[in-house]
Formats: C-alpha cells, sequence, structure tokens
C-alpha cells in the first residue's frame, strides 16, 4: 500500500436508489464494476456488485446494492439499507418526475442509515440534446439541490451527469465517495 493511500482493503457498503427506470441497472452492469471486479446477485429487486477503487490516495472496495424501486420492494427495501456508509440518489435527467421524487429517496435512506455521503447522478445526459425544456432537468437544477442539501445537513455530496452509455463522471464520482466515506469514518472513529 501508498503510504499516502487510506483504508486499504476497506469495504463500504453503499446504496443505489431512485425511480424505477432512470438507468440504475445499466449504470451498475456498465460502470460499477460488471465487466471488471465483479461479483453479483439478482434475486427479486435486490442486485449486488462490488467495484474497487484504487488511486494515490484511497485504495477501498464497494459492495453496491441496487435497491429495487418498484412498490413491491417496499417492504423489504428498507432491510438492505443496513449499514451503508454511502450513496448513489439516480435520475433521469429527460425525466423531471424521477428527479422531483429524490426527496422520497433522500428521506428514506435518512431514516434507515442517518445522513451519509452521497452523489446525486443525473443519467441520460446525451438524450437531453432537441427536448423542450419542460421535458429535462436542467444541470443548474441538480447542482442547487445537492449544494441546498450540504448547506442543510453539513454532509458530503456532488452533482454529476452521466450517461448509461458512456459513464462519464462515473469514475471521479466514485473516488469522491470513496473520500467522503473515509473522512466520515475517521470523524465518527475519533469522536469515540
Amino acid at each position: 500500500m501508498n503510504k499516502n493511500q487510506k483504508n486499504d482493503g476497506e469495504v463500504y457498503k453503499i446504496v443505489l436508489i431512485g425511480d424505477e427506470d432512470v438507468g440504475k441497472e445499466i449504470l451498475r452492469e456498465n460502470y460499477f464494476g460488471y465487466n471488471q471486479d465483479f461479483t453479483a446477485f439478482d434475486d427479486k429487486g435486490l442486485t449486488f456488485a462490488i467495484k474497487r477503487v484504487e488511486s494515490e490516495e484511497v485504495k477501498v472496495a464497494f459492495q453496491i446494492w441496487d435497491l429495487g424501486s418498484k412498490k413491491e420492494f417496499d417492504l423489504a427495501r428498507p432491510y438492505f439499507y443496513r449499514d451503508s456508509k454511502g450513496a448513489f440518489l439516480v435520475f433521469d435527467v429527460t425525466n423531471p418526475s424521477s428527479f422531483q421524487n429524490l426527496p422520497k429517496w433522500l428521506e428514506e435512506l435518512w431514516k434507515r442509515v442517518g445522513k451519509v455521503p452521497m452523489i446525486v447522478c443525473g443519467n441520460r445526459a446525451n438524450l437531453r440534446e432537441g427536448k423542450e425544456s419542460k421535458e429535462i432537468v436542467r444541470t443548474e437544477l441538480g447542482r442547487e439541490y445537492c449544494r441546498r442539501i450540504k448547506e442543510k445537513t453539513g454532509i458530503d455530496i456532488l452533482y454529476i451527469e452521466t450517461s448509461e452509455e458512456t459513464g462519464e463522471n462515473i469514475e471521479p464520482a466514485f473516488e469522491f465517495l470513496a473520500k467522503a466515506i473515509i473522512k466520515l469514518v475517521e470523524t465518527r472513529n475519533a469522536k469515540k
């Protein structure tokens, strides 16, 4: 391990949440380790994957739990939040209602695991072009939403936009999340 790296070998659980049909599954399959360091199972709306993140500063692994968003999973989903240290909240930039539903997902997350570092991910950014303004979520709205959450809670949060086709910005987002989680864990441990 590089002496500047933190948390060599640590594994952190994160949840991937958001409305149905926002592209979470495709993002997970294509960019959260599906074709590389991957272990997964599918069982009735729950998908699990491993993503390793290594840089000069951090070396960690994430357990990524893609929690089913269909109504039929509402009763089971809360149990799978347990021990999560971070989250990806995903919405579709071409579906404003999926953005408007983020507070519901945020409330469910906070109720189950408290305020944890997160990424708010505007997916399908490549499909925004040519749409009417009422049919899209502008980048500025996503950034403002994150700014308000950080201001209100003090937690680390990042807004990114990506495409399920290219996975643009996913790798830096994972590094941000790794650093934010390590910082949170170290702060909590220091208080013990």
